[in-house]
């Protein structure tokens, strides 16, 4: 409707006032950040149970920079780190998967690492304007990597991944 690519939404009605009928208003609303995330990659098994999955509060609209990453499963007070990338993957990694590729450029991290709550819950704000913001229609990857010293060997493993579309 407003022609940037983004979907608006119409919501009007007519007007029915003692026994007159008028043509009503409509008004657009510019969809802004409509768009869903797209899960990628999967969660692996971890100590605790079938792995640790990745959701969000906020939306992706680069002016309200309101995104924040959640990730439930965890092994409680585990130390878990953030990191975002351009293009996603799916490569071995510790007890399960890497799901921002590695290599130029690679995934960047969202410091500080942050522990998980004691029912293994985690959560960050990404802070985009810190991150170096996305330009609007671009895509980034974002994942939650965690240590699981109870999983034995290696000892860490990752979230499942989602990717978001960011919007003005």
């Amino acid at each position: 409707m407003t022609g940037d690519g983004i979907a608006d939404l119409i919501l009007g009605s007519h007007w029915i006032a003692a026994g007159t009928h008028t043509s009503g208003v409509g008004r657009v609303y510019s969809g802004g950040c409509l768009r869903a995330l797209e899960r990628s990659c999967v969660a692996a098994p971890n100590s605790v149970g079938p792995g640790a999955f990745l959701a969000t509060h906020g939306t992706q609209s680069i002016a309200d920079d309101d995104l924040v990453l959640v990730a439930d499963g965890l092994p409680p007070g585990a130390m878990a780190l953030a990191i975002f990338g351009s293009t996603p993957a799916q490569l071995s990694f510790g007890h399960g998967f890497l799901c921002v590729r590695p290599f130029g450029p690679g995934p960047s991290p969202l410091y500080p690492a942050l522990p998980a709550d004691a029912a293994g819950h985690f959560e960050r704000a990404v802070g985009l304007a810190a991150a170096g913001p996305p330009i609007t229609g671009t895509s980034w990857t974002f994942q939650v990597l965690y240590r699981d010293p109870l999983a034995g060997g290696v000892a860490f493993n990752g979230a499942d991944a989602l990717t978001a579309t960011f919007c003005p």
